[in-house]
């Protein structure tokens, strides 16, 4: 019996950790490959480029809300500005609004898988902060990702494994 082929978006796709994951993917074969940057990756091999830009929702939703089998998400995108709070904002906002949009368009959406180094979120901000970071009005475990097939892991959570939550609610550290 043949497994379902499964269809990958990477984002941060010309950068490095996603240059490499697209790469990966690729090479590991029995994947449709989505990869998402704002330039088009130098990597060769069957896979479709999309220019979207992750801060603006209503782009995200043009480009990327047609997009109903995507079964594995892996964030791979990061921004820099000056400020390290503007940085932590809106690298929660890319990552935002891409789930909130291929989550609601994609139902067969099965695995998110956030890569990041703690400093994109804002973990170097504040004193005694873990692996887990909490940022804008999402908090973001980057310490396992998430798969909706794993119940007791995400429970309370979307399909995606991400929590909303207002900016005023306490911090969970299970």
């Amino acid at each position: 019996m043949s497994k379902a082929k499964r269809t990958a978006l990477v984002t941060g796709a010309s950068g490095l950790a996603g240059g490499y994951m697209l790469a990966h993917l690729l090479e590991q074969g029995g994947w449709d490959v989505i990869a998402v940057s704002r330039r088009k990756p130098r990597i060769g091999g069957d896979y479709r480029h999309i220019a979207v830009d992750l801060l603006d929702p209503a782009d995200c939703q043009a480009k990327l809300g047609p997009l109903t089998n995507i079964t594995h998400l892996f964030y791979l995108a990061i921004t820099e500005r000056a400020d390290p709070g503007e940085t932590m904002s809106a690298n929660a906002n890319m990552f935002f609004n891409l789930v909130k949009t291929v989550e609601a368009a994609s139902p067969v959406l099965e695995h998110v898988h956030l890569s990041q180094g703690t400093r994109w979120y804002g973990n170097h901000l504040r004193p005694k902060r873990t692996i887990r970071g909490t940022c804008h009005r999402i908090s973001i475990t980057t310490s396992r990702t998430f798969s909706k097939n794993s119940r007791k892991e995400n429970a309370g959570r979307g399909r995606s494994g991400v929590r909303t939550r207002s900016a005023d609610s306490p911090r969970e550290d299970r």
